[in-house]
């Protein structure tokens, strides 16, 4: 009677530390796994804000870069029709120029036309 009543504790002893164990066993896969989880929330927030971070400084140099675009295109408008206005003023001189020269050219002729008058006058007095 005493040997079971020892064998039936030693077997609920063995029982309840087996069962201890397995709940030991479970609370240290649930920790583990809420750590795990932690870990991948905050990796996942840690690549969330990179990620905004470098969709800001995408954005940052896309506007710089219109900006800068369009201050080129302004000044390249502006040298277009610096060079359009040049280009204007090349062109009257050249007229201006062209108009002297024949100028000259006929008052050189009526002078000769005149001298040449003015002998033939002279020949026949």
């Amino acid at each position: 009677r005493d040997d079971r009543k020892e064998r039936s504790q030693k077997e609920r002893g063995k029982k309840e530390r087996h069962q201890k164990e397995r709940d030991q066993k479970e609370k240290d896969r649930k920790e583990r796994d809420d750590r795990k989880e932690r870990s991948q929330k905050e990796r996942g927030k840690k690549e969330r804000h990179q990620k905004e971070r470098d969709q800001k400084e995408k954005d940052r140099k896309e506007r710089d870069d219109r900006k800068e675009r369009g201050q080129k295109d302004r000044d390249q408008k502006e040298r277009g029709q610096k060079n359009i206005d040049q280009k204007d003023r090349d062109r009257k001189e050249k007229d201006r120029k062209e108009r002297d020269r024949k100028e000259s050219h006929k008052n050189e002729r009526d002078e000769k036309e005149t001298d040449r008058k003015k002998r033939d006058q002279r020949k026949r007095d």
